[in-house]
């Protein structure tokens, strides 16, 4: 953003983007498993990390064969990190 700079050109922008986020309403099925609702993202994962080093399926075991779902609920921005679930 212009006249920003540091950790402020980043996070005011980051604020901006959450605050006008609207929910989705996701709907995931797979044997044995069904999920509907308003989430802010949804990541299948078969590993333990994505997006770098955010880890999202600290539990998953990469050479089980098995994928894991994690949903993040419609939130607000604090409450983003304490949201997401396994």
């Amino acid at each position: 953003m212009p006249g920003l700079s540091g950790f402020a050109s980043y996070f005011v922008p980051v604020l901006r983007a959450f605050a006008g986020y609207r929910a989705q309403r996701f709907e995931v099925r797979a044997r044995g498993f069904a999920e509907t609702g308003y989430m802010m993202m949804m990541e299948v994962c078969n590993g333990t990390t994505a997006g770098g080093s955010y880890r999202f399926a600290p539990d998953a075991q990469p050479g089980d064969g098995r994928l894991t779902s994690v949903s993040c609920g419609a939130s607000r921005c604090c409450g983003f990190s304490w949201r997401c679930r396994a």
